[in-house]
């Protein structure tokens, strides 16, 4: 629920974002709910997955293939050590 989305066009790499954590993929899968939409992406960093409410994904338009970046704040970044 901390993943934001923005589609991937030129537009998009001309502004300037406060999101210092930024991953491309492309969208494997839209499960729409009535509160929330479950989006799927495959990133060379492995699967992301995000939830978003309905009217976010209406606003990008979001397609199964379509190329999106996902974007992370700093703060919602979690660490794992093996």
């Amino acid at each position: 629920t901390n993943v934001s989305l923005a589609p991937d066009t030129a537009e998009f790499h001309a502004m300037k974002l406060s999101f210092p954590n930024q991953i491309v993929g492309r969208v494997t899968n839209i499960i729409a709910g009535p509160t929330l939409v479950i989006i799927h992406i495959d990133t060379p960093a492995g699967q992301i997955v995000s939830a978003i409410i309905p009217s976010a994904a209406e606003a990008i338009d979001l397609k199964v293939g379509d190329e999106v970046t996902a974007l992370f704040k700093a703060l919602d970044v979690s660490l794992a050590k093996a």
